[in-house]
């Protein structure tokens, strides 16, 4: 996939990792395979193995989402979805976020609400204040990562 660009030449990414969730990124079915196997067998290499259980393969492009890819780690079909969620992010069949923004939504008016009464309506509570513990708390749901505080 390519996701820019660097002195006139294309940046291309087949590959998010962090720590033991990888995401594998490919434009076809064949190279998605041909991906999985190199994974396998460096991991293999190294005494490690894909749990195909925990394994997903999901379509991102509106114009495939109906294809069934049947995808493969040696005998086992990797079963196929249509959102999961990876590093607290939703990401959806088809490239589409509106999971991932209702969440956020949702989440930031818990925030909101559960500070309501305790914190925004007190008076003795300068706006400046309530306008920084609007930005470091509320905002940073909203616009980024969900922040887990027992909702």
């Amino acid at each position: 996939m390519v996701i820019g660009y660097r002195y006139l030449q294309q940046v291309g990414l087949s590959e998010c990792a962090f720590a033991v969730d990888v995401v594998i990124i490919s434009g076809s079915k064949q190279e998605l395979q041909e991906s999985l196997i190199v994974w396998r067998d460096e991991l293999q290499a190294v005494g490690m193995k894909i749990n195909s259980r925990k394994t997903k393969v999901m379509v991102a492009n509106d114009r495939y989402t109906q294809e069934v890819l049947n995808v493969k780690i040696g005998s086992d079909i990797i079963e196929q979805v249509q959102n999961f969620e990876y590093l607290g992010v939703t990401i959806e069949e088809g490239g589409k976020q509106n999971m991932e923004v209702n969440k956020r939504t949702e989440n930031t008016l818990k925030m909101y609400y559960a500070l309501k009464h305790v914190f925004f309506n007190r008076r003795e509570m300068s706006r400046e204040t309530k306008t920084k513990v609007y930005k470091s708390i509320c905002r940073p749901i909203l616009t980024y990562m969900e922040v887990k505080l027992g909702f």
